[in-house]
């Protein structure tokens, strides 16, 4: 069935795409961000319909068991609050790489081997139109090839406002989150009242 243009715009999210990408290369910078986090990795990547390659920055914070050694990727649930590492998890995961196994002992880079395994490995990625100071912006989560551009753009649609990332360009201009938003508040008053 074909869709007409009305029903797109409805189903895909203003300044929003999703791309198949592969990771070309991985390296360790040492920078201002690396010295504050427990890993960096940047990752230089192949998208579908760019032009460039791009560079994606994963690391963070992680939890540590008593003897100092890598026990999980740092996430709010495990009381890393500012810089976790979960988002490399979710990356690793992605990729079909267990995320127990996949870094050192110590968490500062991947064990031996895992960078074989990602390399050239296709997976989807959301990027975003930014406010910021690059025009477009990749979103936090990603899918693998099997699971589809759709898992994305459904993840996307679905997060809640607070989630909704603050330098995408187009947060409070879509009416159905800002009408959302409203109703959220139980004030027993209508949007327009407000």
């Amino acid at each position: 069935m074909a869709s007409n243009a009305k029903s797109l715009s409805q189903e895909w999210p203003t300044g929003v795409w999703v791309n198949l990408s592969k990771v070309l290369s991985l390296s360790y910078p040492d920078n201002e961000i690396s010295k504050k986090v427990d890993i960096s990795i940047l990752a230089i990547l192949e998208v579908d319909h760019s032009k460039y390659d791009k560079k994606l920055f994963l690391g963070g914070k992680h939890l540590f068991d008593d003897d100092g050694n890598f026990k999980d990727y740092g996430k709010r649930k495990n009381g890393i609050t500012e810089y976790g590492s979960w988002q490399l998890g979710h990356f690793l995961t992605t990729l079909g790489v267990n995320q127990k196994r996949a870094l050192n002992s110590a968490g500062t880079k991947l064990a031996d081997g895992v960078e074989e395994q990602i390399i050239n490995v296709p997976f989807y990625l959301l990027e975003y139109e930014s406010s910021g100071a690059r025009k477009r912006q990749i979103w936090r989560f990603f899918a693998k090839e099997s699971e589809g551009k759709g898992k994305l753009i459904n993840q996307w649609k679905e997060q809640e406002d607070i989630f909704v990332p603050n330098n995408y360009l187009h947060k409070h201009k879509d009416p159905d989150r800002l009408e959302n938003m409203y109703n959220s508040i139980d004030d027993n008053k209508e949007p327009w009242e407000k």
